[in-house]
């Protein structure tokens, strides 16, 4: 009988194959005649090699790497939760992961927002910049895992506000909402039921203000939210000699200015001699930033003050404090103050300020404002 492999069929204490039943082997053969004439010459794989498909009609079927990969991949389900199989096509950008979802997520990206959002779990690890005033962010429904990096942009200058952070369940560090105040950012992780927020700062700095041309004066918000601010103007100059820096403070952003009599009380201890140390208290139209000083020329920026400020509440007015020098030519010397004040027009917050020269206009100066919660 045909052998069932070869199809030849061999007689009795038949040791060998001829010749012959060699090429009728090959020649009758199902598989292809250039496999057995082309048989790889060693072990090791080639990527353009090819393999045999045995087809359901019984016949053999040359097929490439590529070709089995996409025919498995159409037959096999994605894995899930509940199964086993074959992970998402990648999204082809170095800073995606893949997820327990088995979907492609932005790992890095920069989302801004302006107005009141709900976010979604496809928001996760997000970088979410936050401006356009105070409004709510409300945080999706809680699950383990979720993660959001929160920053408000806002800070002294153009329009400020607090982006308020609100779960829809739960809680976010033990509160029903958290108050991201200007120029704060933190992360806020889930884990599963409430929130926690990471890396939220207590001291920021709120921003920057450089003087240094000829200006009559300048304006900074003061963002409502932050227990008091720290005021450094360093390098005043100014092209009136003996000119002081002050302020006056505003509760409607900066539309209108506290400006009457007596409404700034200062009590004040200063050099009145090179020899001797006066005090004096009274009530003034502005509050004092820095004491007296001169023109770049004759002192090259060599005035400086470092003013504190609470201001104010429901309850309590604004206050202040600073410690400030600057040289007088009309004095000859560098001169120190130490000045406490308190608004005396009644209580309330105070949020925006701004400063100018009591004579003339400042020609340099540079302030960096920061926050403390």
């Amino acid at each position: 009988m045909p052998d069932i492999i070869t199809t030849q069929i061999f007689a009795d204490n038949e040791k060998g194959i001829t010749a012959a039943k060699m090429n009728n082997i090959i020649a009758n053969s199902t598989i292809q005649t250039d496999f057995v004439a082309n048989k790889p010459a060693g072990s090791a794989l080639n990527p353009t090699d090819q393999i045999l498909e045995l087809t359901s009609g019984g016949t053999y079927a040359r097929i490439t790497g590529a070709q089995l990969s996409a025919s498995v991949a159409g037959q096999l389900a994605l894995a899930n939760t509940s199964q086993s199989g074959m992970l998402h096509q990648t999204s082809g950008n170095i800073g995606d992961y893949c997820g327990g979802d088995n979907l492609f997520h932005v790992l890095n990206t920069f989302t801004s927002l302006t107005a009141a959002t709900t976010l979604t779990s496809a928001d996760t690890n997000k970088l979410l910049i936050c401006s356009g005033g105070s409004w709510t962010l409300t945080l999706p429904a809680a699950a383990n895992g979720l993660a959001h990096r929160l920053r408000n942009d806002m800070g002294i200058t153009g329009t400020t506000g607090t982006i308020t952070v609100t779960p829809p369940t739960g809680t976010i560090d033990g509160a029903a909402s958290l108050k991201l105040l200007p120029q704060q950012e933190c992360t806020i992780l889930c884990d599963g039921t409430n929130w926690r927020s990471f890396g939220l700062k207590r001291e920021v700095i709120l921003g920057t203000n450089d003087i240094t041309t000829t200006t009559a004066n300048a304006v900074i918000l003061l963002p409502v939210g932050y227990r008091y601010f720290e005021m450094e103007l360093d390098q005043i100059s100014v092209d009136t000699d003996s000119s002081f820096i002050v302020f006056q403070l505003s509760a409607d952003g900066g539309s209108t200015w506290a400006s009457a009599a007596s409404n700034y009380n200062e009590g004040i201890i200063y050099d009145s001699s090179a020899t001797a140390v006066s005090y004096q208290f009274a009530g003034y139209t502005y509050g004092y930033m820095a004491g007296q000083q001169t023109t770049a020329a004759l002192n090259s920026n060599s005035g400086r003050s470092t003013l504190r400020m609470f201001p104010g509440s429901a309850s309590a007015p604004a206050t202040w404090g600073s410690k400030n020098q600057g040289y007088s030519q009309g004095n000859a010397r560098q001169r120190v103050w130490y000045n406490e004040g308190y608004f005396n027009a009644g209580v309330g917050v105070k949020n925006a300020l701004k400063y100018f020269a009591s004579s003339g206009n400042i020609t340099r100066a540079f302030l960096t404002v920061k926050g403390v919660v």
